[in-house]
């Protein structure tokens, strides 16, 4: 019996080792994004998301915007109002609520468009407070965006 068994493990191995045995190998998502403006001293003249993921990836942006005092304080009033016409690519999430999602999807590396075609943003008002728009994004991965955001890229 232990003569047996021996025969057959020897076995195994030499074909193993002559078949080159196949090893199966996992790569985890990793999803992140990095934000890319420019800004001239006075208006952002481009806003991009840059997919710092390791797989394809749509891209969220909202825009959130404040007033600063000149001191550098923010202000306790009514926000700016966003008047944008977005580049090419990007959707609204929802009307009036300053959120764009880029239509399709990012590979790896790569930049979505400028999400600024054109804009109207807010300039300092008499009393001299600033507004600030501050830029937040959100990857996500192509699979998961009709579930997490609510949004089916096809419409």
């Amino acid at each position: 019996m232990i003569l047996f068994v021996g025969l057959i493990t020897a076995g195994m191995a030499y074909y193993l080792q002559e078949t080159g045995g196949k090893t199966a190998s996992y790569q985890l998502a990793s999803v992140s994004c990095e934000i890319h403006e420019e800004f001239n001293g006075q208006t952002k003249t481009s806003i991009k998301v840059q997919n710092t993921s390791n797989v394809p990836v749509y891209i969220r942006v909202r825009l959130v915007s404040y007033w600063q005092t000149p001191s550098g304080k923010i202000a306790g009033r009514s926000s700016p109002p966003l008047t944008i016409k977005p580049g090419t690519g990007w959707t609204a999430a929802e009307e009036g609520d300053n959120t764009w999602i880029y239509s399709k999807p990012v590979e790896p590396n790569e930049e979505t468009g400028n999400l600024l075609g054109a804009n109207l943003m807010p300039t300092e008002d008499a009393e001299g407070y600033i507004p600030v728009v501050k830029v937040l994004a959100e990857a996500i991965q192509v699979d998961a965006v009709q579930d997490a955001w609510k949004w089916n890229p096809s419409e």
